[in-house]
């Protein structure tokens, strides 16, 4: 496996795509954009799927013995405000049917998750490198999947 090819890097890529996006969509409601929001949204909820995926099946489980069940399951729940947000926006119809400052909550709670999840390389580091391979080659299946963000429920928590 090439550096390029390593877990941590294909991790933050992930991340740097992520935020990127919830920060263009967050702009996009700032503006009161809401199709370019909505735009935005569909094309989040497309890219981040698989990453959201990955971490909650298979990357936040290994982290309950290291960061305890509370944190992880703060992470969970951070992963599901975004994932309303962008629900929210895909769905709207009609621009007076949302409710901006809850949409704004729930974008500001998701991009503060993507920017502290960055540092969760450090975990990956300190796995063994049969753990960082069997890590690798599951967000590999879970980008083959293609499961969107707002597909992923209870199942993968």
């Amino acid at each position: 496996m090439t550096d390029r090819d390593t877990l941590q890097n294909a991790f933050l890529e992930d991340h740097r795509v992520v935020t990127r996006g919830l920060y263009d969509l967050q702009q996009a409601v700032d503006r009161d954009d809401l199709d370019t929001a909505r735009r935005l949204a569909a094309e989040l909820d497309r890219v981040a799927g698989p990453h959201m995926d990955f971490e909650q099946r298979y990357f936040y489980p290994m982290l309950v013995d290291v960061l305890g069940a509370d944190f992880v399951e703060e992470l969970y729940a951070e992963h599901r405000s975004g994932q309303r947000a962008v629900a929210a926006l895909c769905s709207i119809q009609d621009n007076s049917a949302i409710d901006r400052e809850e949409l704004q909550d729930c974008l500001n709670v998701a991009m503060n998750h993507v920017l502290s999840c960055g540092s969760m390389t450090s975990h990956l580091a300190s796995m063994t490198p049969e753990q960082q391979l069997q890590l690798r080659q599951q967000l590999d299946a879970t980008r083959r999947e293609g499961r969107r963000w707002t597909e992923l429920n209870k199942e993968t928590r």
